[in-house]
């Protein structure tokens, strides 16, 4: 079956208004387009296929989150993983050095300044990932109107755990003390 552009807009707003993520907009909306125009029965209906792929391929609309939810967890082991990799590479010779050296000049550095500046550049540096998360939500889905990324909520978890350090480390003592 050959489609339409107006056709094809449709099924991209079907699938948009259906899921969640970006990664899985793309999968699916590929994989719809190409089960419809693999189709030769000129028996049924576009609507008619349409809703048979939906059934036979994802189990119906309401499948879908389960997807989404399968797919997210795929990709969070990946993105788990290669984190856990990179975190293990800093243990090697070279940059366990280098690492173990900056951590010694910054807590030099951290001796000389103020008790507040030394506040301040924590919580500069705890805000960093959150900034990243708001700037990217801002430009993909407000300007351009692209889905919010799997990989978008991991760095969300990021800011979050990097301002429960900076609690633990700067605010808890001053409380206790």
């Amino acid at each position: 079956m050959k489609l339409e552009q107006s056709q094809k807009a449709w099924v991209s707003e079907l699938v948009y208004d259906n899921v969640k993520f970006n990664e899985t907009y793309y999968e699916i909306l590929d994989h719809v387009i190409t089960a419809l125009e693999a189709e030769n029965d000129e028996n049924t209906t576009f609507h008619q296929k349409l809703n048979q792929i939906w059934n036979d391929d994802f189990g119906g609309y309401e499948n879908l989150p389960s997807l989404e939810k399968q797919r997210e967890i795929e990709v969070n082991k990946l993105i788990g993983k290669k984190h856990w990799e990179i975190f293990k590479s800093y243990l090697k010779f070279p940059l366990a050095v280098i690492t173990i050296s900056l951590s010694l000049v910054f807590i030099f550095i951290s001796n000389y300044l103020s008790e507040s500046s030394l506040i301040v550049m924590l919580l500069s540096i705890a805000m960093i990932p959150n900034l990243v998360s708001v700037f990217m939500y801002w430009r993909l889905k407000k300007i351009h109107n692209i889905k919010p990324s799997i990989k978008d909520k991991r760095i969300s978890k990021s800011g979050a755990i990097a301002y429960q350090t900076f609690y633990f480390i700067v605010i808890i003592p001053q409380i206790i003390s």
